[in-house]
Order: C-alpha cells, then structure tokens, then sequence
C-alpha cells in the first residue's frame, strides 16, 4: 500500500497548490501502519506543519484514498490563513 499512496501523493502535489506557498508531504509509518503530513513553506524559509493525518493500518486502495482525501481536506480547509499563520 505504501507504493500506491507515494504514487497517488506524488500525483496530488505535481502541481502547488498555492503558487505563493509551496506544499509538500511526509508519509508517517508506524509498524504495518501508514500515515501522512502536510507542510507548506514560509516566506521566511522555514515549512509549517499544516495537518497531520496519523498511522493507520492500509489494507485496500480505497483505504489509501480515504487517508488522502481526509489529508488534503484538511489540508485544503486551512488554505486561507496559510498566509497569515505560521502553524
């Protein structure tokens, strides 16, 4: 499973999503379990810790969609205050 989220993730940030901001992720991994962080960078060069979607056991593909959908929700909903928080 942890090939196909790499895959998916690497697909999901080919393009920023905040051309001000770039994005990036980190994939967590725990035993058999998988999670994902997300990060965006700050003028000052430092990168913020956005969300963390924490380690889960990913048995089938459409367990790996629903940690990247729940991630890059959460992610997504903070968009705006990215440029006024340092996280």
């Amino acid at each position: 499973m942890k090939k196909i989220l790499i895959k998916k993730l690497n697909h999901a940030f080919s393009n920023q999503w905040d051309k001000k901001h770039k994005t990036k992720y980190k994939i967590l991994e725990y035993e058999n379990k998988l999670g994902v962080e997300t990060y965006k960078l700050n003028l000052n060069g430092s990168w913020s810790l956005i969300h963390t979607e924490k380690p889960l056991e990913l048995l089938t593909e459409k367990d790996v969609d629903d940690l990247i959908a729940r991630s890059l929700s959460n992610f997504l909903k903070l968009h705006p205050s990215w440029r006024r928080n340092n996280f």
